[in-house]
């Protein structure tokens, strides 16, 4: 059957038991390591490696970004989450882009922060966010604000953590040191004036064959971040790194 179907218990589950390896828990279908594009492995991801298997961008971006031609369908596939983790399959253009340590230190990676446990039914997050609903946070409305589930961020982080868009460093250069996320999404933007049309502010890109190879270097790292979707929190140090490379490169094209 091959009609379009919402994720749902058996995506993840196999109920008679024919996983990957046989013994995993949970009844998860495939806990084996995921071999990314540039053949980065990840096998120490814990639970989380099963979303990895669908959640990576399905590009080796050294070789995809040098020999491709400018098109609508030109960039990362639209789920670069284990790439971004890994701190893998970004355009560095030769250089090291240092990467945070969420992937390495985060136990069950995903899991442990997507699938945090709420079983109070009380709790105002109960059924709206963590456990199977995969929501790291409840959306405010006009009568309640937005709860994060920080309590997987804390214990690294401590107390500065109270929101996801928490402030660390001035990345942009603009002489506030905003939060993580709006500093990234700066970024992004800078980016986005440097690349065609020149100058004008965009939320999207639309790139043609008239594109210039440096302009889809930098455009392939701004749908890298863009398509993560986390604006830095899986990993702030590559999403950041990846951002200025690519605005600094634009900065010396005639």
């Amino acid at each position: 059957d091959t009609k379009y179907t919402a994720i749902n218990c058996q995506t993840c589950h196999e109920s008679h038991g024919r996983t990957t390896p046989a013994t995993n828990g949970h009844l998860i279908r495939n806990l084996a390591p995921v071999k990314l594009m540039d053949d980065t492995v990840l096998d120490k991801a814990g639970n989380g490696v099963l979303c990895m298997n669908c959640h990576q961008s399905r590009q080796n971006a050294a070789t995809y970004v040098t020999t491709t031609v400018g098109s609508a369908r030109f960039g990362p596939h639209y789920g670069t989450q284990t790439d971004m983790l890994a701190g893998a399959n970004g355009f560095n253009y030769g250089r090291y882009i240092p990467s945070s340590a969420h992937g390495a230190v985060v136990e069950d990676t995903c899991v442990h922060c997507h699938m945090q446990p709420i079983t109070d039914a009380k709790d105002p997050t109960f059924t709206k966010a963590g456990g199977h609903t995969f929501k790291p946070a409840k959306k405010g409305d006009d009568k309640n604000p937005p709860v994060y589930l920080i309590d997987a961020c804390g214990k690294c982080h401590g107390p500065i953590v109270s929101l996801f868009d928490f402030q660390l460093f001035d990345y942009d250069n603009d002489g506030a040191i905003d939060g993580v996320q709006t500093e990234v999404q700066h970024l992004l933007d800078k980016l986005a004036l440097q690349l065609p049309p020149v100058g004008t502010p965009k939320t999207a890109l639309t790139i043609d064959s008239t594109w210039t190879r440096p302009q889809l270097a930098a455009a392939y790292n701004w749908q890298f971040v863009k398509n993560d979707g986390s604006f830095g929190i899986h990993n702030t140090a590559y999403a950041v790194g990846l951002l200025k490379a690519s605005i600094a490169d634009l900065a010396t094209q005639k």
